[in-house]
């Protein structure tokens, strides 16, 4: 075992009198890292343990993760909050699932950390709970092609922008089969409308049903 003087320790294998090979090495400030090393860097397979709790289990690369691993936080503005998937140089980026605390998951693609690519976002609290969207993502928002599930069952089909409804969409009403056209920007739905499907049955959309989704729909997930 290898003592620093500052309460350090370091336990495994060295080349050259670097830590080389399978090793754990121990922080007096409380982390902890069990894996593999090269030139004295964290390398290949191993876990980071925290003194809160949060650890890091997966791929390293010159002392970061990198390749597939998994994360999980135990405090800050991260607190409960889970990444399972692609990292590059210590941040989430390629395929993944993040998973917050309070439910919501997002499955996708991410770019430096961000939600970026093509993604499907499940709220699991607030207002949109049970809601999913599905489509592009930019910057950690909704912006691109995109399907908007409502847990009602109804479907919002159509452009995004800044992580707002903008553009022409086609509103799916399931209680009654009839699929609108309509016109929104910026999150808001304007009042030009066009039939494009008929109602599966004879009764059609009444004014209540329609006011109901006048409302604004814009979220930025999360």
């Amino acid at each position: 075992v290898y003592h620093w003087a500052n309460g350090d320790t370091y336990e495994g294998l060295w080349s050259n009198n670097l830590r080389h090979g399978f090793g754990v090495r121990k922080w007096k400030t409380g982390p902890e890292y069990s894996g593999w090393w090269e030139n004295n860097e964290m390398n290949g397979r191993g876990t980071l343990k925290e003194l809160d709790g949060s650890f890091y289990e997966g791929d390293w690369k010159n002392g970061v993760p990198h390749g597939s691993g998994i994360k999980k936080w135990n405090s800050g503005e991260n607190h409960g909050n889970s990444y399972e998937g692609d990292w590059v140089d210590g941040v989430q980026s390629g395929n993944g699932t993040f998973i917050w605390s309070d439910g919501s998951r997002y499955d996708g693609h991410f770019v430096n950390g961000n939600r970026s690519g093509q993604g499907a976002l499940t709220w699991g609290s607030g207002v949109h709970a049970g809601d999913t969207y599905s489509g592009d993502w930019d910057n950690d928002v909704m912006h691109g092609k995109g399907k908007f599930l409502e847990r009602s069952g109804d479907v919002l089909d159509g452009n995004w922008k800044n992580g707002k409804l903008d553009g022409k969409v086609h509103h799916y009403y399931r209680e009654n089969g009839v699929i609108i056209e309509e016109t929104w920007e910026n999150g808001v739905r304007l009042n030009s409308e066009t039939m494009i499907a008929e109602p599966f049955t004879v009764r059609p959309i009444s004014d209540e049903n329609k006011s109901n989704h006048k409302s604004n729909h814009s979220s930025n997930g999360g």
